[in-house]
């Protein structure tokens, strides 16, 4: 039986072959493109049948060549994602390395295998007729798909017109690669529109297929970067400084700007260009915005990854047929579609687009003149742990489960500790012990079995690596089983912290950015008749305002009253009545963005019982964990220039 699902032909590692001729393993076919770091051929594995692109590279330094070469393999050998190109095979001869790329719809190619080795009764001549027909049917139709799309400015400026609903498509699928290698700390440092290609001809479906400058973040450690392609680079860039996972923003933030109106260029006053030019008239305000926070100059002010898909112009469903008022006109990318011709038209157009590998090789990093090729080094910001979802605050029932869920991120080993009362706790892995640590990936679950009311304090848990540590606190509430809650205590109301990082180097870290909530807002459950109080902790610079919501409409000022003082905001509702209970939200907001935090706040009768839902917390951390994906804040991203 043949199992045609794509993940079981995914190579979990390659390793080259030194002893063994690629004539071996593979017939080489018919050649698809020339250019400056070899040729590129379709070739057919002996064994299986599927089809590939195997690029074979002349190597004529000697061993640093290939130990360039090489470092490449090592990087896309472990990148395996459905929007980067994967690599199958490598071969390595006295002057020559050969990359074998998984490129062809294998389904088909074993369709045809299949076909081969079938055995059913020949009656008749036309039957015979028959199977062979079928065969090269199929094997037509593989060659129709075999990696045959186009480069997106290619595609998007042979079609009569192309929408925003498109265009969104594109940039939301770029994301999830470059969140995928940021996820596993690789930077792409070359996001340009001709290593972006179409699978098919007819599909929307994008992979990126040049990794040639993809490093590993490794804070301190020199890295070199292309800067021939001075329109799609990063400011930092092309200033020589410090780059890092931001690095990349900047360039998916020009290939959304090229997608939506054609233009390439930047003319450094990207808030100018978005109000005023008509090529941006037809264009949501959600996609300017979006625009606006990557083409940021200062690389720490930019959307990473994670914001940018959250952002509302990729997270909003749209409905395609509605999109048709903002058609952008395919002549808006000729001149971009040409500029990038030009780049390579010493060279025979490739067969197929996916001949353009040809040209692009980690090599470019031995011709420092021609690819204009600079040392720079990683930003210490960048080495120290991310949090990309923090720990919430939580209550639980008296002698039920609690979870804190969080995810975070390092690009080398980390130690992770969670701390109570300034005491660290010890921590069991798997499903034993009070308490117990949960992982799947980079999703993480902290479980507090059978809480007790001596559980209830604010928990800290602390990442750190070489480059610096992080810190980030939520506190447990504790519902006693009388349905009343646990008096808070002074000493475990969490201190109001700054985000902690401790650098190893001396490197100062400027704080100026989006509010950001470091004590986010807790569930209240109260009573009728009494008062409710919601704090929460707000650190940003400049400083932020104040708004609260209930239910998504402002709250009535003549039921409560609203605090905000050194970064602490409180929201107080006198006398509460069962139409108070709802989500209450506080928003902060200053010039670079906002922040939010929400809680519901639960009332009940003397003797009602709460309408709040139990469950089993050492479930849902498995649920999490399973899904990957947890509830959080909201940083919404305050729309400049409107």
């Amino acid at each position: 039986m043949v199992n045609d699902s794509l993940d079981n032909y995914y190579t979990p590692k390659v390793n080259i072959k030194k002893e063994q001729s690629i004539y071996d393993d593979y017939e080489i076919l018919e050649e698809i493109g020339t250019g400056a770091f070899g040729v590129v051929h379709r070739c057919l594995e002996k064994k299986t049948g599927n089809i590939f692109a195997a690029k074979f590279i002349p190597i004529l330094g000697g061993d640093k060549q290939k130990e360039i070469v090489r470092e490449e393999i090592g990087v896309m050998s472990e990148l395996k994602h459905s929007s980067l190109i994967s690599l199958h095979d490598a071969f390595e001869m006295d002057q020559e390395i050969i990359m074998i790329y998984e490129v062809c719809i294998i389904y088909l190619s074993n369709k045809i295998k299949m076909l081969e080795e079938s055995e059913f009764i020949i009656f008749s001549l036309t039957c015979l007729d028959i199977k062979n027909l079928m065969k090269q049917v199929l094997q037509n139709i593989l060659e129709i798909l075999f990696m045959s799309g186009d480069e997106l400015l290619e595609k998007i400026s042979k079609d009569k017109e192309m929408n925003e609903w498109e265009a969104q498509n594109y940039v939301k699928q770029i994301c999830e690669a470059i969140k995928y290698m940021h996820e596993l700390s690789y930077v792409h440092l070359n996001l340009k529109p001709e290593n972006i290609l179409f699978t098919t001809k007819t599909s929307d479906k994008l992979k990126i297929n040049d990794f040639s400058m993809t490093t590993k973040l490794n804070p301190g450690k020199e890295v070199k970067i292309a800067t021939v392609n001075s329109e799609y680079s990063a400011p930092e860039v092309l200033s020589g400084q410090k780059i890092g996972f931001n690095t990349d923003m900047w360039n998916i933030g020009i290939l959304t700007k090229v997608l939506l109106s054609g233009i390439s260029n930047f003319d450094g006053n990207i808030l100018n260009e978005i109000n005023k030019k008509s090529e941006f008239e037809n264009i949501s305000e959600e996609a300017k915005d979006f625009i606006r926070r990557l083409l940021v100059e200062d690389k720490q002010y930019r959307m990473n990854i994670h914001e940018a898909l959250n952002h509302p112009w990729l997270t909003q469903r749209r409905d395609k047929n509605n999109m048709n008022e903002n058609i952008i006109p395919s002549e808006r990318y000729y001149k971009s579609r040409e500029f990038v011709r030009r780049k390579y038209d010493a060279w025979p157009e490739p067969r197929l687009s996916l001949g353009r590998i040809s040209q692009f090789s980690s090599l470019s990093k031995l011709h420092s003149d021609r690819y204009k090729i600079r040392e720079t080094l990683f930003d210490q910001n960048d080495g120290p742990p991310r949090f990309i979802i923090r720990p919430r605050p939580t209550q639980a029932n008296e002698g039920m489960n609690a979870s804190f869920f969080y995810k975070i991120l390092s690009p080398v080993p980390m130690r992770i500790s969670w701390w109570k009362d300034e005491k660290e706790i010890k921590i069991s892995e798997g499903s034993f012990g009070k308490y117990r640590q949960q992982r799947n990936g980079n999703d993480r679950a902290m479980t507090i079995t059978e809480i007790k009311s001596e559980d209830q304090g604010d928990y800290l848990v602390r990442a750190e690596n070489e480059f610096g540590k992080r810190e980030c606190s939520a506190m447990l509430i504790v519902l006693m089983k009388d349905g009343k809650r646990k008096e808070i205590l002074p000493q475990q109301i969490p201190t109001i912290r700054q985000p902690i990082i401790q650098e190893v180097s001396t490197t100062s870290i400027v704080e100026k950015g989006p509010p950001h909530f470091s004590f986010l807002l807790r569930p209240r459950l109260i009573q009728k008749n009494h008062t409710c109080k919601l704090i929460c902790t707000v650190t940003s610079d400049p400083p932020a305002k104040i708004k609260w919501i209930k239910d998504g409409k402002p709250v009535d000022d003549q039921r409560a009253q609203a605090l905000f003082k050194s970064g602490v905001a409180s929201l107080e509702v006198f006398n509460i009545k069962m139409e108070d209970a709802g989500i209450y939200t506080c928003i902060a907001t200053n010039e670079f963005g906002s922040d939010e935090t929400s809680a519901s706040i639960t009332v009940q009768t003397r003797h009602s019982t709460s309408s709040t839902q139990q469950t089993n917390s050492l479930d849902g951390a498995s649920s999490f964990l399973m899904a990957g994906l947890v509830g959080e804040r909201k940083n919404k991203l305050q729309k400049k220039g409107n």
